[in-house]
């Protein structure tokens, strides 16, 4: 299922310096003492996969593995377990001690990749971490600087949007959302059995063309948590660099703690060495709906940091009602900048680009013009999907300078031969239980759908039909597992539907799903929280965001939609389903 579920869409716990470690390990024990050869020659093709990846995004001038991720330890620095592994082969002198599991396995990745990563600059890496159309990233790396944008959130400890100089012991460029005044990932709050350096999850969107990326961020309701100290989005970047502009007036870094505000549409630029940073904030709007102020900041810390910083809220603190407060990001990189003629030159190109914002407080539209082509992000209200994304993110596993040398590594397993033959048979059973949407409301059952595991259908007398489906679990004993139900929809107009079930959640820790809607082509809905809330006996309730009581449209497009529930948290049950085109419709 591993090796399958990678061939289809990437690696999901994309570059963590973390976990990128904890699946070397086990990959290497399987393919050490795997009773199955055919076990140890899956092992073997992963391990190659994930060698290649590291290598195409290990960065030599700072030794680490560089670009944006889905989970990091260490936000300043990026280090993490994967640094026992370069130790232990030879990538890097001994900072980090190798792991006891390296001793008692033998396989060993190709020396060469490591001159690989030495030597194939510049270099463009993008790879996908998921099915959703957004869930991908990419990566561009010269031998003087890195920059790197995901499409898509990932959860509370991601990187998103990051740059990369080198040196060893240098803070990396990175966004971070900021709900506890915790830039540099410092305060640890409780999460689960652990204490982490959590940070939010809003709405966050990212394209990129080689040397320019755009960012977009959308702060929801439920986003925030409840009396938050601040909400600010940061972009931190290493304080040691050579000189930084602010406009046409120069920093002076030699300044212990600084406050220099930037006029709409000015433009941050860094010089270190031959690289060249530029950054803008094409869009940056407050909880009062009115402009946010932003400015480069040094605030005396330790680490070597300052940031440019984005306030969404007032000198007073966080006051009233939100107006979907949020920022976007626009950062170029340039390599082999070599004179002060050149960067001044470079200084008023990127200050003088090509950039249009339209926004409104249900969408924003933001353009900017990339060295290469255009660079487009939309969104609008509830803000769970990009309208407009261009350029679009690859599907690859692994490209490097356009071809996929990921995908073909899995190809020829049968794990992914099975993957295809059942995926042709799901199509087949998909379309025999299609669902017409009429022009008004639609009703169908939720054991219709194609059923998956850990996704079962139970028997329940006061259920519509006598049953429903459900991952089993003991109320209270929350357990997230996989399983999903889906349905072939037959959508005869493009339009906004709204969702309903009839749901059994007797408990917090068991009433929730998640809910996507795709097609053969894209992603129209990516998986997002369905929180039902608790209800002790069969009753309707909407599909709506988080500490929300409004119904969330599902912008569904003419033709077959699949749409998808899948388990969040086992002992949900759901019995049946409806779809309406009106807001204030309500199941009879």
């Amino acid at each position: 299922l591993v090796v399958a579920d990678t061939w289809q869409s990437g690696v999901h716990e994309y570059d963590s310096p973390t976990y990128y470690s904890v699946n070397l390990i086990d990959l290497l024990l399987i393919e050490e003492y795997c009773e199955r050869e055919s076990g140890r020659e899956q092992a073997r093709a992963m391990l190659e996969l994930l060698w290649r990846d590291i290598a195409h995004n290990f960065y030599p001038p700072s030794l680490r593995l560089a670009g944006a991720r889905s989970r990091d330890y260490n936000y300043l620095f990026g280090r993490g377990g994967i640094e026992g592994h370069f130790v232990f082969n030879g990538w890097m002198e001994g900072r980090m001690p190798g792991n006891i599991f390296l001793a008692i396995t033998s396989w060993r990745p190709d020396e060469a990749l490591l001159e690989t990563s030495r030597e194939q600059f510049p270099r463009y890496v993008r790879q996908s971490w998921g099915p959703a159309a957004m869930a991908a990233r990419a990566h561009y790396l010269t031998e003087d600087v890195t920059l790197s944008c995901s499409g898509a959130n990932y959860g509370p400890m991601d990187m998103p949007l990051t740059i990369d100089l080198p040196g060893e012991d240098r803070v990396r460029g990175y966004f971070i959302p900021d709900a506890r005044r915790d830039p540099y990932g410092k305060k640890k709050i409780p999460a689960g059995p652990h204490e982490k350096t959590l940070h939010l999850r809003p709405f966050f969107a990212g394209v990129q063309s080689r040397a320019d990326a755009l960012a977009l961020v959308v702060y929801r309701d439920s986003d925030l948590p409840p009396n938050p100290p601040t909400l600010e989005s940061h972009f931190v970047l290493p304080r040691d660099v050579e000189a930084a502009w602010i406009g046409d007036r120069r920093v002076d870094l030699e300044r212990e703690t600084f406050v220099e505000p930037l006029q709409p549409g000015e433009a941050i630029v860094l010089r270190d060495g031959r690289a060249v940073i530029g950054l803008r904030v094409p869009w940056a709007r407050g909880l009062d709906g009115e402009r946010a102020d932003a400015a480069l900041i040094s605030d005396g810390n330790d680490y070597g940091a300052m940031r440019l910083t984005v306030a969404h809220h007032s000198y007073w603190g966080i006051e009233g009602e939100s107006s979907r407060p949020g920022a976007s990001f626009w950062v170029r990189v340039a390599a082999g900048v070599a004179d002060e003629a050149a960067v001044e030159a470079w200084r008023r190109e990127f200050a003088e680009a090509g950039l249009s914002v339209d926004a409104s407080e249900d969408a924003v539209r933001v353009e900017a013009a990339g060295v290469d082509e255009p660079l487009v992000l939309a969104a609008e209200a509830p803000f769970v999907r990009c309208t407009e994304a261009e350029p679009a993110h690859t599907s690859a596993v692994l490209e490097v300078d356009g071809d996929d040398i990921g995908r073909p590594l899995l190809a020829d397993f049968e794990p992914v031969l099975a993957y295809q033959r059942r995926q042709e048979e799901r199509q087949e059973r998909l379309a025999e239980g299609a669902v017409y949407l009429e022009g008004e409301t639609t009703y169908f059952e939720a054991e219709s759908g194609l059923i998956e595991p850990q996704m079962e259908v139970g028997e329940d007398d006061a259920a519509s039909g006598g049953q429903f489906v459900w991952v089993p679990g003991e109320p209270g004993a929350r357990n997230s597992l996989p399983g999903s139900v889906t349905w072939r929809l037959d959508v005869p107009e493009a339009g906004e539907h709204y969702l309903w079930g009839r749901v059994n959640a007797p408990t917090q820790e068991d009433d929730s799903f998640f809910v996507r809607a795709y097609t053969e082509d894209a992603e129209v809905f990516p998986r997002t929280d369905w929180h039902t809330g608790t209800h002790e006996s069969w009753e309707w309730t909407a599909f709506t965001l988080v500490r929300s009581d409004q119904p969330l449209p599902l912008s569904l497009p003419e033709g077959e939609v699949n749409l998808e529930i899948s388990a969040r948290e086992d002992g949900t049950k759901i019995d049946r389903l409806m779809l309406t085109p009106y807001m204030d419709s309500e199941p009879r």
